[in-house]
């Protein structure tokens, strides 16, 4: 049996740029994409982004290239929000306060824009197996 025995001696300066390396995606900020009047509420966004990152431990899809938090202020006040990646922002809004006029919004989009794709696929012939219906 061969065994090989690598120097275990870590250096945090390359762990640190790995770690930015990974979070080069993260380019949105959680409360800013769900900043509305009704929808500043820390503890709603941390919710929303709970449920995304919950999907993506689900999915296997690695968190720390996905979300990281990050600590911001408003006047004397200082608060935990988080970076985000297209991806999590998408599963981010997904996943939103339906109360919330910018979750909402997002959500008919997205309903608009599948039935746009299943008119498409209905006209190139593509099977269709699934009818969405609007209630």
């Amino acid at each position: 049996m061969l065994v090989t025995i690598y120097n275990q001696h870590r250096y945090p300066f390359l762990d640190g740029i790995m770690e930015n390396i990974q979070r080069e995606k993260c380019i949105y900020y959680a409360s800013e994409i769900l900043k509305d009047h009704d929808y500043e509420n820390e503890i709603s966004i941390n919710i929303a982004v709970r449920r995304a990152r919950a999907i993506c431990r689900t999915l296997n899809i690695p968190i720390n290239e996905n979300f990281y938090s990050i600590y911001r202020s408003i006047g004397a006040t200082t608060y935990v929000d988080w970076k985000l990646s297209p991806f999590a922002a998408y599963l981010t809004l997904l996943n939103g306060d339906p109360t919330s006029t910018s979750v909402a919004s997002f959500q008919r989009r997205l309903y608009d824009q599948q039935l746009t794709a299943l008119e498409f696929m209905r006209e190139t012939s593509w099977e269709v197996e699934e009818e969405i219906t609007d209630d």
